[in-house]
């Protein structure tokens, strides 16, 4: 089998995690991945042997990628966040393509679907039952029929309990120091809701330390908001900050904060069904967050426990049981 995927951002972010976790569960397919922009995920698929990526920047997509569909016989064509891509793409009679919601805020959404021309997609998928019911209210009934649940997949292959723990072996702060790592993934924007999470840290005692982990930041802007909050919370001398970290990087993060008795924190005000969660999870990193639809998706994975959305002092207590 061969399938084609188009997205615009090429980083170490969820949809990396995406196409990874496909190409370890269907490791008879080729996977050919196009991006529209580098933004330091490249290297990300150069140990998997199905996936073969290339960055074509979007003003030449088009003809690229129609020539593409027109030569290639793609069982199946999945297009990510770029509604007119996929209109034009759908031109085509025989190309069967699936347009991909994975963004959980319903404004971004509902501006692609402003775009999209929904019928002529040949399915529309989203990665969690939630999502599917959230999307459905915004599509027209006769779509509905189309409208199918693909759930995400973690690679195992380097998300599990096994594999290297030695992340915090250099740093002389975790020696030998009975210090416990709070572990923080995301982006640095409203939904992810990193305020809470710094504010959570400030009501732990001092032996938390916060390890925040984010993709490239191109908008300075949003790391100095982050490190003002640090600041306004008196906390910025027990935070670590970590930019474009790799999957096996990340990894070995979750392990050793686990064997260090840490915990990881999610804030998220949304997600779709929520990578970091699942990833951390499969490393034996108990995980601790507010209450979302897709953490129904998650609790078999290992120890999780939530509290109500924006509960800061419910978190940290929670924390502190754990």
């Amino acid at each position: 089998m061969r399938k084609l995927i188009i997205y615009p951002n090429c980083s170490k972010g969820g949809v990396s995690s995406v196409i990874r976790g496909r190409a370890a569960d269907e490791p008879g397919t080729q996977f050919d991945v196009i991006f529209f922009n580098d933004r330091g995920g490249l290297r990300t698929f150069s140990d998997v042997s199905n996936v073969n990526v290339r960055i074509i920047r979007e003003d030449r997509s088009n003809a690229y990628l129609t020539y593409l569909v027109n030569t290639i016989e793609y069982d199946t064509v999945h297009v990510l966040s770029a509604p007119k891509t996929a209109n034009t793409l759908a031109q085509n009679p025989d190309a069967v393509v699936v347009y991909e919601f994975h963004s959980s805020n319903m404004t971004v959404v509902e501006q692609e679907l402003q775009v999209l021309d929904i019928d002529k997609m040949s399915q529309i998928a989203v990665p969690s039952a939630a999502m599917k019911l959230k999307i459905g209210e915004r599509l027209p009934r006769r779509s509905l029929a189309r409208l199918i649940v693909t759930p995400n997949l973690v690679d195992r292959r380097i998300f599990s309990q096994d594999g290297s723990f030695d992340f915090f072996d250099n740093d002389p702060m975790f020696v030998n120091s009975g210090l416990r790592p709070f572990v923080w993934v995301g982006r640095f924007d409203k939904d992810k809701g990193y305020q809470y999470a710094v504010r959570a840290l400030a009501q732990l005692p001092e032996n938390y330390i916060g390890i925040f982990v984010v993709s490239l930041e191109h908008d300075p802007i949003r790391t100095s908001r982050f490190l003002s909050e640090c600041d306004s919370m008196r906390v910025r001398d027990r935070v670590q900050l970590y930019m474009n970290l790799s999957q096996p990087e990340i990894a070995n993060l979750y392990r050793s904060a686990r064997e260090l008795k840490g915990i990881y924190v999610s804030t998220s005000l949304m997600e779709s069904f929520g990578y970091a969660i699942a990833e951390s999870m499969e490393c034996g990193l108990p995980c601790a967050a507010f209450e979302l639809p897709v953490l129904g998706l998650h609790r078999d994975r290992g120890k999780l426990q939530s509290v109500p959305i924006g509960d800061v002092e419910a978190l940290a207590k929670m924390i502190l049981q754990m």
